[in-house]
């Protein structure tokens, strides 16, 4: 996953900002999304924002829920 968001950073040419809780839920699993689906988030992020550094965030299941989950949310980074 890491190598598959430096070539799109290559490929874009902007700036990807993975966010320590994405890092930790792809290390520790809890991560939902596939390689595919997260490329697609960024590659659809920057057609919306067009050379604009992008940041990948999580959003995360709470404590009532079943199981633990993950799924990448990716946007302009901040200035």
């Amino acid at each position: 996953m890491i190598s598959m968001i430096n070539d799109l950073r290559s490929k874009l040419a902007v700036q990807i900002h993975e966010g320590e809780s994405f890092k930790q839920a792809f290390y520790n699993g809890l991560l939902t999304d596939s390689e595919i689906e997260v490329r697609d988030k960024i590659e659809l992020a920057a057609k919306h924002h067009p050379g604009k550094d992008l940041a990948i965030a999580i959003f995360e299941s709470d404590e009532g829920s079943p199981s633990q989950f993950a799924f990448a949310v990716v946007m302009p980074a901040s200035d």
